[in-house]
């Protein structure tokens, strides 16, 4: 598993070979929560159109970098009908509202969990505010709870203490307190 806010800015390699190139985005499915691909930049030019790297062309997705095995692996964002809709709607969840199925606000996503093995989007780390997230740690709301994504917010398809993992954070933790 790596975050998402993991991969921003890391170096792409060809193989073993360090590239000029860096990942600028995720490219992301809001309908299926998936990992389309990443998008990257040149350090040293500027392309016309964005470039991409499909994710089935992705050899290894870790803290270090991105690796694939070739030049040919990197294409124009238009090439693929799926990542230019994504690219075209800034599909984006980290900074969207998270609501309850009762429609009460209940924190924002601040980034999102990535099985770094099959693309899938296992979950989103949420803030419940400041106070909260510096006691307990984000929480973690598995995908599969999401109800749907429309225009911005996110709402959740149960109550929120059914799906909310263990905290795995926070001074509580980092001090061993346990105030319940």
């Amino acid at each position: 598993m790596i975050k998402e806010s993991d991969l921003k800015n890391k170096p792409l390699y060809i193989g073993n070979s360090l590239t000029d190139y860096i990942v600028e985005d995720i490219i992301y499915s809001t309908e299926d929560f998936k990992l389309l691909g990443m998008k990257i930049n040149s350090i040293k030019h500027k392309s016309q159109k964005p470039l991409v790297i499909p994710f089935k062309k992705i050899k290894s997705l870790t803290m270090d970098g991105i690796a694939i095995d070739s030049y040919k692996d990197i294409i124009f964002y238009d090439q693929i009908p799926e990542i230019e809709k994504s690219i075209k709607n800034h599909t984006q969840i980290v900074g969207i509202d998270v609501y309850s199925n009762n429609q009460h606000l209940v924190g924002t996503i601040v980034d999102s969990v990535i099985d770094n093995k099959n693309g899938r989007i296992k979950g989103f780390l949420m803030s419940e505010g400041v106070l909260t997230d510096l006691m307990d740690g984000y929480c973690l709301i598995p995908s599969n709870s999401i109800f749907e994504i429309i225009d911005g917010p996110l709402t959740l398809n149960q109550s929120l203490e059914n799906i909310i993992t263990d905290r795995q954070g926070g001074l509580k933790k980092l001090l061993g307190i346990d105030l319940y």
